[in-house]
């Protein structure tokens, strides 16, 4: 089992506009996490806002996957009797529902929405030995477990990620925002303790 820490890389500082008009892009919070298996994607925005998920992607390995994947889950149970006067006669009847990908996520005021896909990585990275490893000790019920972990500097990062979202204020007739923002890999570590001793 691997772990990752992914943090925020800083965009090129640009001269502002003095003369520009303050924008609701100047003045929106997001805030990301990469939670669970595969790393999903937890956004949180402290104001009304709709993403616009048929807009929005992931960008991994320069491989463009849209949080918007179009596609509906069919769940239902079905129920079968034999007719109580002719035994050869059977009944089927289905009851379920369809449940479709939402193309439009609305998120209220300080609030936070998980996006169920893509993930961040669907495989483990290979871990490089000839990198200085460090030893860490983790606690136990049953004692202390030793495990490593490695730091990847900006220059030697094992993947990058860009997250690229389509956001309009709650509703309103008015130009979209587009918020781009990258990832890296800091820290990888190996072990087969679970995820609660983190």
């Amino acid at each position: 089992m691997q772990y990752l820490s992914v943090v925020s890389l800083a965009p090129a500082n640009e001269a502002p506009d003095p003369e520009a008009r303050p924008t609701l892009k100047d003045s929106i919070e997001i805030s990301d996490a990469f939670v669970g298996d595969g790393g999903q994607i937890q956004i949180e925005i402290q104001q009304p806002v709709l993403l616009d998920k048929t807009k929005s992607a992931l960008v991994k390995d320069n491989e463009t996957i849209l949080f918007f994947s179009n596609t509906s889950t069919i769940s239902s149970v079905s129920s079968s009797r034999e007719s109580y006067i002719d035994n050869w006669v059977h009944y089927t009847s289905t009851e379920g529902e369809i449940q479709s990908d939402a193309s439009i996520l609305f998120i209220p005021p300080d609030s936070k929405v998980q996006v169920f896909e893509p993930f961040l990585e669907n495989s483990s990275f290979k871990f490089d030995e000839t990198k200085e490893v460090e030893v860490l000790n983790i606690r136990t019920e049953n004692g202390y477990y030793r495990t490593k972990s490695v730091t990847f500097s900006e220059e030697e990062i094992p993947a990058t990620y860009r997250m690229f979202l389509t956001i309009a204020p709650d509703g309103k007739d008015v130009a979209p925002i587009f918020i781009n923002q990258k990832f890296r890999v800091e820290t990888l570590t190996d072990t087969s303790l679970t995820p609660g001793y983190f």
